[in-house]
């Protein structure tokens, strides 16, 4: 089961990251396992909890393995990067 809340209006980030983390602790106690939070214009968060038994059910990044193969643009960003070239968002000196 997916469940939702909404941390009320809080425009400074420490005061935010505060409350996020208190109703993920809350939460915890409760069974739900924290998924994610998005904060909207309007300086709310909107935090995504499950229960545990969707787990089995649909994987989360956290459950991924990491096999991370080495692309083209990986190589040529590599290369670069190794010879002083300008690219991928680098500037000329």
């Amino acid at each position: 089961m997916i469940k939702t809340t909404v941390i009320k209006y809080s425009p400074k980030a420490k005061e935010m990251a505060l409350q996020i983390e208190k109703k993920a602790n809350e939460m915890e106690k409760n069974g739900y396992q924290f998924i994610s939070c998005t904060i909207t214009g309007s300086a709310k968060a909107v935090l995504i909890f499950r229960t545990p038994e969707n787990k089995e059910k649909a994987p989360f990044f956290e459950e991924i393995k990491d096999e991370k193969k080495e692309t083209a643009n990986d190589k040529e960003f590599n290369l670069k990067k190794e010879t002083g070239e300008p690219g991928n968002g680098e500037k000329y000196n």
